[in-house]
């Protein structure tokens, strides 16, 4: 009997033996690859939602403090954001309508500044975090909260301003690929009290401070030929930078996550020298 079971034991398969086993182990992983796949897909989509819910409410809270007026410095910054962002066109319009129209946006909201530090891997990392909210109260506690936990504290609002600048933050797009693109838009820019010009990939960004942000992007708007080549924002830049290691540009990118996931932070600023985190 032993020797029968040894006999069957080494027994080659046959061929059709074997390739009936093959699929089926190729199907697992196939399976398992389209589960990770999908399991992704729906994170990206989640947060892309997320993105699109936040930046309507910005646009609808904006138009309806202006009453709708696009040439409005408030509302052009959320505008641009929100086709940053890739909020479809219509969708703006829509968030623009809701807030112009008192009986679809009846709660007011106010932007609120958070500032704080971070310790991230061997580096401390000092953070602005804007929101959006009605309840100041309860989004305080909340980034109060998220800063403890990621190892951080929240400090007085404006202790960073030695830090951080408010700037404004102008991109063009030269679509049509005009040579004389980047030399006309410094000129105009310049003229019209911009600090500075960039020019990388067919794409012109411009810096202003807040208060000529406005004036700047009328002087400039004539020389694109399209709306979407053109944004116009205000942001938060650190002038000193530090650099994080691996551990901390997890750590960073952690607490960043954790805080988008809030809907009423709509933007968060950091100074480690890693911007793409």
């Amino acid at each position: 009997m032993a020797t029968m079971l040894r006999n069957i034991a080494c027994k080659a398969l046959p061929p059709f033996a074997a390739n009936n086993l093959l699929p089926s182990v190729h199907n697992i992983h196939i399976r398992g690859f389209a589960r990770v796949l999908t399991s992704k897909k729906g994170e990206k989509d989640a947060k892309r939602a997320n993105a699109h819910a936040k930046v309507s409410r910005e646009v609808s809270q904006a138009s309806k403090a202006c009453g709708g007026g696009i040439s409005n410095l408030r509302l052009s910054t959320a505008i641009a954001k929100a086709r940053q962002l890739e909020l479809p066109k219509n969708k703006i319009m829509a968030a623009i309508e809701r807030g112009t129209n008192s009986g679809k946006v009846d709660v007011d909201m106010e932007v609120v500044r958070y500032d704080g530090v971070l310790k991230v891997g061997q580096s401390v990392v000092q953070c602005v975090v804007m929101t959006l909210t009605e309840n100041r109260n309860r989004t305080g506690a909340v980034v109060r909260a998220t800063f403890k936990k990621c190892n951080g504290e929240l400090q007085k609002t404006g202790s960073l301003d030695y830090l951080f600048e408010e700037v404004g933050l102008i991109t063009m797009k030269n679509s049509e690929n005009d040579e004389d693109f980047e030399d006309n838009v410094m000129e105009a820019a310049l003229e019209s009290g911009a600090e500075d010009v960039t020019y990388e990939d067919n794409i012109c960004t411009i810096k202003t401070s807040v208060a000529v942000l406005s004036s700047v992007s009328s002087s400039l708007k004539p020389l694109i030929s399209s709306e979407e080549d053109f944004a116009a924002v205000t942001k938060w830049i650190a002038n000193q930078t530090v650099e994080v290691d691996e551990e901390g540009a997890d750590a960073l990118s952690n607490f960043v996550d954790r805080l988008d996931e809030n809907e009423d932070v709509t933007d968060v600023y950091h100074s480690a020298e890693n911007h793409n985190i």
